[in-house]
């Protein structure tokens, strides 16, 4: 059974904008900043898919060639798209993979407080023999999911997609399991959301975003 684990591809996509489009709702703070918050966000997110010991290969999706620099460290591929959304930019991806793969991860590129230990328990379920595996943000969105492949559920974006993907896959009777924790249900939409941040810092550490978060302190929100 260890021999056919072994030969089971795992493909992790994490789908980002143009680093000048992304974040808009951080409009309280100062572009330049604005733009480090989202490079850091995005170097803890693909850290922790090329750390997992079941996750085959990570692919970036984003229409800003320019990001290539940000994740010049990690050993993953870049696919280019038209910047036309997260569930384009998913799918962009899967017709580009030119080998078989198992099982699909969809990840986001602001739940910086994600691990790897997330990751690996989540590909566990997926081995323990579930189809679907959901893990819900704070707000009711989807941060992670993980289907096996091909897909046996469409995919859905924004508030509520969680519950939408949840009924869609009892509907059908999928093998579906739902993993949340702290780390995994938090991501980074508005300032508010950054001061939550600042607070698990200090149980995360490590991460990139929290040295962001050090380096500015208390002055990393503009004043009105």
């Amino acid at each position: 059974m260890q021999i056919l684990w072994l030969l089971i591809m795992i493909v992790a996509l994490v789908p980002i904008k143009d680093l000048n489009r992304a974040k808009s709702r951080l409009k309280e703070i100062e572009k330049s900043i604005r733009i480090e918050i989202v490079k850091a966000m995005l170097r803890d997110v693909i850290h922790v898919y090329a750390c997992s010991r079941y996750v085959d290969k990570t692919i970036l999706v984003t229409p800003d060639p320019s990001i290539r620099e940000t994740v010049r460290d990690f050993t993953i591929d870049i696919v280019y798209d038209g910047g036309n959304g997260q569930i384009e930019a998913y799918l962009k991806a899967l017709e580009t993979i030119p080998y078989k793969i198992d099982a699909v991860i969809f990840g986001v590129a602001d739940a910086p407080f994600v691990s790897s230990e997330d990751v690996n328990t989540i590909v566990g379920f997926y081995r323990d023999g579930f189809d679907i595996v959901l893990t819900p943000s704070i707000d009711g969105g989807t941060n992670i999911m993980l289907q096996r492949y091909p897909l046996m559920i469409e995919l859905m974006h924004g508030k509520n997609s969680f519950q939408k993907h949840l009924a869609r896959a009892l509907q059908k009777t999928i093998r579906v399991n739902v993993y949340s924790t702290l780390g995994t249900s938090i991501d980074i939409d508005t300032a508010e959301d950054l001061i939550i941040a600042k607070q698990l810092c200090s149980i995360y550490g490590g991460k990139e975003l929290c040295r962001i978060l050090s380096l500015y302190g208390t002055s990393l929100i503009r004043h009105k």
